[in-house]
C-alpha cells in the first residue's frame, strides 16, 4: 500500500479538515475533486447559500463550471446551459420581504430551476424596512458571481424598487446604505 499511494498521500496533514479530506479523496481515487468557485463567497464566508426547491431545504453551491443543490432533489446545472438568471421576490413586495428567489432558465427552452427563500442580509441595528431598498449582501455576491461567469442577469427586485416613491427614500435609507458601505470597507480591510 505504501508503494501504491507513495506520491499521492502524505503521512501527516496540517490543514483544515475539508482540505485534508479533499486531498485524501484525490489521492485514493486519482480523480479531480471539484471545489467551490473562488468567485463566490456569501456574506457569512461560505461557498453556498441556504435556499429551497419547492418545500425541500438545502444548500446551493457555486462551482466554477456549474451550480449544485443538495441534499434533495440533488440538482446539477452546468454554466454552459444557463440562458439567464432572474432575481425576484415571488409572493410579496421586495420591501416587505426577508428573502428573495433566483430562477435559472436553461438554453433552448429546456426548462428552469427556481431556488427560493434566499435570506437577505440586514444590519442588526436597522429595521428591515430601512434597508429594503438596497441590494442585500447575498444578492450582490450572486450578481457578482454570475457577471464573472458571463451569465445574463435580470433583477426584478431592482425594477420594483425603482417604482418606490421618492418620499419613501428617507434619511434612514441613506444611513443604512452608508453603514452597508462602511461594513463592506471594513470587511475588505481585514
Amino acid at each position: 500500500m505504501q508503494n501504491q499511494y507513495k506520491d499521492k498521500l502524505q503521512a501527516h496533514y496540517e490543514e483544515p479538515i475539508h482540505q485534508v479530506v479533499t486531498k485524501i479523496f484525490r489521492g485514493l481515487s486519482g480523480k479531480k475533486v471539484i471545489m467551490p468557485s473562488k468567485d463566490f463567497v456569501s456574506h457569512h464566508g461560505h461557498h453556498g447559500v441556504k435556499c429551497s426547491i419547492k418545500a425541500n431545504e438545502g444548500l446551493l453551491y457555486f462551482l466554477d463550471k456549474s451550480l449544485m443543490f443538495v441534499p434533495k432533489p440533488a440538482t446539477y446545472i452546468q454554466m454552459e446551459n444557463i440562458a439567464i438568471v432572474t432575481m425576484s421576490r415571488v409572493g410579496g413586495a421586495v420591501s416587505a420581504s426577508r428573502t428573495f428567489d433566483i430562477t435559472v432558465s436553461l438554453k433552448g427552452g429546456l426548462g428552469e430551476h427556481q431556488f427560493s427563500n434566499i435570506n437577505r442580509y440586514v444590519l442588526q441595528n436597522h429595521s428591515h424596512e430601512q434597508c429594503a431598498n438596497f441590494p442585500s449582501e447575498e444578492q450582490k455576491s450572486l450578481e457578482d458571481f454570475f457577471k464573472a461567469k458571463n451569465i445574463r442577469i435580470k433583477n426584478e427586485m431592482a425594477e420594483e424598487v425603482r417604482f418606490v416613491p421618492s418620499r419613501l427614500m428617507t434619511r434612514a435609507n441613506y444611513t443604512c446604505r452608508l453603514l452597508d458601505l462602511l461594513l463592506l470597507l471594513l470587511t475588505t480591510m481585514k
